[in-house]
């Protein structure tokens, strides 16, 4: 989240996406508090087959500008790549 407040336990909150763009930006953002972990929410004004509007939501980790790929990851890519027969 772009800003550092902290939500408690099982409460949350979103707001207007002002940024979006595209189609593909949420139409919401903001966050929640799931055992004790801060946690981003992204959602989207969607509708089904049938006309009936839902809200399509995405929760994950808060976005850090540090954040690399894990060391695992690679590894297997390398790993990967050993196993072509060619």
């Amino acid at each position: 989240m772009a800003n550092d407040y902290q939500h408690k336990e099982s409460k949350g909150a979103l707001h207007r996406n002002q940024y979006k763009e595209q189609d593909k930006h949420p139409d919401y953002r903001g966050g929640f508090c799931w055992e004790g972990q801060q946690l981003e929410v992204s959602a989207w004004l969607n509708e089904d087959k049938n006309g009936k509007k839902y809200l399509g939501l995405e929760i994950q980790e808060p976005y850090s500008k540090g954040d690399s790929p894990k060391p695992q990851a690679q590894q297997k890519l390398a790993t990967d790549e050993e196993d072509i027969p060619f």
